[in-house]
């Protein structure tokens, strides 16, 4: 039983006319019949429908399906009602014209395909199942409209205008399987055929200047109660197979906005993944890349000016700290084709090129292939070993080659070599690094300085080197001074006596004198060492210039200039007390140390611990690393997310866009019951497949446009290495399609929203 209760019903008109279509409607329609509307066009007869099938909310009144009052405020409430009460048969058929016939049947619920056939069957359909609606004439789809509101099985029918695309012949088949469904079912059909009402209507009513009266009840003395037979309704549902397939649909609908959409996509995530791979910069790892694209995995590094670095007490604790793995060394200054190399010092296994090789035996001692083939050339096996001690010169000792550690030099240095070409600085650095190698035990060194270090004291001619400059060319001496006092003059002042008393020469003067006017013995005399020490290194020597021990390492306190000699060579003076103390500090320090490069961490303690690397494609790396600053990633970061912010609305604004073109096919949809959240999934598929496309076609010029950014930076850098500073990252790229997909699926909340403010009796009228 439908029973309506004071129906009101008014529209505004575009000029603001308030049209009254229904004024008091009261009117109950019996259950288990074929009731009738009539009344001439425009009196509001499917108006009325549609407030009884839940389309349309009525101004007031009640209306109650087998005494379930409706409540037209809740949404929800509605579409269940539509869902599970409710099937409805438009004059304008309202079909899903991308689908066949069957799928229609089957999205209204009806998913039992042999309860399909036998309804088209009934119908005349069978014949067409597989044919999509758009291809049927307006009585086939008249026919399907009827086949699925029967096929839903809901205890109440609206038709409104159900036989107006028929025949005679059709419409004489349809109504007398509806009177036969009656006897089960609520049937509401509003017509303007007269004999049909006449033929097969148990209630007829008209309605007339907005109020209804009954023109006949056949049934007037029966039980308009609530049906006896209470039917199980098939609920109408969106499946994912017809999502999916819908979402093609509204891929192909309104193509030209979709293609302009996908090329924003595809500029956006395109610039987005380029601007990404800015972020894969990486110092640290780009550093020990440039090394293993070199094949070299050792370095001798220094500290500024300190080409003499010492593996000694500065920076040992340095390096330890870092955990790094390095080998001190001495260079063993050859007298032979004025050649040197570097003589490690090892404590068991050592790493070396990325091999592992045992200690040497004591006595023993490790070449690379390259030094192996000069000695076997030009040497004898005994070592010289000027770089070990001071004023060792002449002493050598044998020392037994028991290993040649394979170091072949590579074609270019080889051919260049053979040419009697010059190397540049990389194929020097690499001979300095990787083929200019010996390696001796800490025993075996330990006993070198036994031996030597007694020869060498016992013909000490008291001096060291402790700074060298080539422009000027100067090379400065601590020297003992009893020795020069034997042979030298003092011009001024009196001889150092004191630990912490020195002298300089007339040449050391001569020079200080040359650059600054007006000093005399007595202004220099009585200056504090540092003192002096910064005027003659900026004045002497400017900013180029070799340290090859400091004396600040020995020195306790302040230490006064007390006198000048004459001596023609550029020297200072020190107590015999002091000069052994600096003689003893230097057999502490070695000539410098090789570190193993085993991992990007290695270069990065080195780097952070302020030692210069001396090789052209690291230092080019830093370069890059000053170019591509912390500002600069940030920058790209907002880029990024600026571009993610584009991506949204895109997509909401394609979303808008086609919810406006497919109101109607929603609200079909909504009006035979589908959820909303159904119909969602179907613009979520859609705006994935858009966003994954769009991700595949930002990638592949990605993966294109990044080696040539790439190769402009090294370009703009003036940079000859082959590195790679900036590269595709699948691992970014992965995030970029998780945020399309995300994007995606906040991209179809528009739609959602949409759905659910539908005017469904308005989108259903219009064609």
């Amino acid at each position: 039983m439908i029973k309506l209760e004071h129906i009101k019903k008014n529209f505004t008109l575009k000029d603001k006319r308030v049209v009254e279509v229904l004024k008091d409607i009261n009117v109950t329609f019996p259950s288990s019949s074929m009731s009738f509307i009539v009344g001439y066009s425009g009196s509001g007869k499917t108006t009325l429908l549609d407030i009884i099938g839940c389309l349309l909310t009525p101004d007031s009144g009640e209306v109650y399906i087998d005494d379930r009052k409706i409540d037209y405020s809740s949404s929800k409430s509605l579409n269940e009602i539509r869902s599970k009460l409710i099937s409805f048969v438009f004059q304008d058929f309202n079909l899903l014209e991308d689908f066949t016939i069957e799928d229609n049947l089957v999205i209204a619920g009806l998913t039992d395909l042999n309860k399909v056939d036998e309804l088209l069957k009934k119908v005349g359909l069978y014949e067409k199942k597989g044919t999509e609606v758009k291809y049927l004439s307006g009585g086939e789809k008249q026919r399907l409209a009827i086949a699925r509101a029967l096929g839903r099985n809901t205890d109440v029918i609206l038709l409104d205008e159900p036989t107006g695309s028929l025949d005679k012949k059709n419409t004489k088949q349809v109504m007398e399987l509806l009177k036969e469904i009656s006897k089960e079912k609520t049937i509401v059909v509003v017509t303007h055929e007269e004999h049909l009402v006449e033929e097969y209507g148990d209630f007829a009513c008209e309605i007339d200047d907005g109020v209804v009266s009954v023109l006949f009840d056949k049934r007037k003395d029966d039980n308009f109660g609530i049906s006896k037979i209470k039917s199980e309704s098939r609920e109408a549902k969106f499946d994912f197979k017809h999502a999916f397939k819908y979402s093609f649909t509204l891929l192909k609908t309104r193509l030209l906005n979709n293609i302009m959409t996908c090329v924003s996509l595809c500029i956006c995530l395109f610039l987005a993944i380029t601007s990404l791979s800015f972020l894969t910069f990486n110092r640290d790892n780009l550093l020990y890349e440039a090394l293993v694209s070199e094949n070299k995995y050792q370095l001798s590094p220094y500290r500024g000016y300190n080409s003499q670095i010492s593996a000694g007490l500065n920076v040992k604790a340095d390096l330890d700290n870092a955990d790094l793995e390095y080998y001190p060394y001495y260079i063993d200054d050859s007298t032979i084709s004025n050649f040197s190399f570097k003589v490690n010092v090892v404590s068991g296994e050592f790493k070396f090129q990325n091999q592992i090789y045992e200690e040497p035996g004591y006595g023993d001692i490790y070449l690379t292939s390259y030094l192996n083939s000069r000695y076997t050339s030009e040497f004898s096996t005994a070592f010289s070993l000027n770089g070990l001690l001071p004023n060792s010169r002449g002493y050598k000792i044998d020392l037994n080659i028991s290993k040649t550690i394979s170091t072949p030099l590579n074609r270019d240095i080889t051919a260049k070599l053979a040419k009697g070409e010059s190397l540049n600085e990389y194929e020097k650095q690499m001979f300095k690094d990787v083929y200019c190698n010996a390696f001796i035990s800490k025993q075996t060194y330990d006993y070198i300085f036994d031996y030597i270090g007694e020869l060498a004291f016992a013909n000490y001619s008291g001096s060291i080197k402790v700074l060298t400059s080539e422009n000027p060319s100067v090379t400065l001496s601590a020297n003992t001074v009893k020795k020069i006092s034997e042979d030298n003059a003092l011009l001024y002042g009196k001889n150092p006596v004191g630990y912490n008393e020195f002298a300089i020469s007339k040449s050391v003067f001569d020079n200080l004198a040359s650059l600054v006017e007006n000093i005399t013995y007595e202004s220099v005399v009585g200056i504090n060492f540092n003192e002096f020490s910064d005027r003659f290194t900026s004045f002497v020597f400017g900013d180029s210039y070799e340290q090859y021990i400091s004396l600040n390492d020995v020195l306790n306190g302040p230490c006064e200039l007390v006198g000048v000699y004459e001596d023609e060579d550029a020297a200072l003076y020190f107590s015999d007390e002091f000069m052994e103390d600096l003689f003893n500090t230097y057999l502490d320090f070695l000539s410098g140390f090789t570190t193993v490069i085993s991992s990007s961490k290695d270069i990065a303690s080195l780097v952070d611990l302020g030692y210069l690397l001396q090789t052209k494609t690291i230092n080019q790396v830093l370069t890059i690393d000053q170019f591509i600053t912390q500002d600069l990633l940030l920058i790209f970061s907002i880029f990024i997310g600026i571009l993610l912010i584009v991506f949204v609305v895109i997509m909401l604004l394609s979303a808008s866009v086609m919810v406006n073109s497919k109101a109607k096919e929603l609200s079909i949809m909504k009006s035979i019951g589908i959820k909303t959240p159904s119909i969602y999934v179907s613009f979520m598929l859609k705006n994935a497949f858009m966003g994954l496309f769009s991700f595949v076609i930002g990638v592949v010029f990605s993966i294109i446009t990044i080696p040539i950014v790439d190769s402009k930076i090294l370009e703009v850098l003036n940079i000859s290495a082959s590195i790679t500073p900036i590269h595709f990252s699948f691992g970014y790229s992965i995030l970029m399609l998780v945020a399309s997909l995300a994007i995606a699926v906040l991209g179809s909340l528009l739609p959602l929203l949409k759905l659910k403010k539908l005017d469904l009796a308005t989108e259903l009228k219009e064609c």
